[in-house]
């Protein structure tokens, strides 16, 4: 798994095409509280999906993607 995301931003950074990972973010915040249903299963709950809403907005304003 870990080689598969590697190569994803390595391929994004030599092509200049954006990558939100948020790998670092789920993990960090899972030891704070749950962020998925179950923990065999691998959808995120309602903490999740605002966690995720959250860092794709801030990503987007960051980056100037849109205004």
């Amino acid at each position: 798994w870990w080689q598969a995301q590697r190569a994803m931003m390595e391929f994004c950074a030599e092509n200049n095409i954006y990558l939100l990972d948020l790998t670092p973010t789920l993990s960090e915040q899972e030891k704070k509280m749950p962020l998925y249903l179950a923990i065999d299963d691998e959808h995120w709950n309602r903490a999740g999906h605002l966690l995720v809403a959250e860092e794709i907005f801030r990503f987007i304003k960051q980056k100037a993607i849109i205004k």
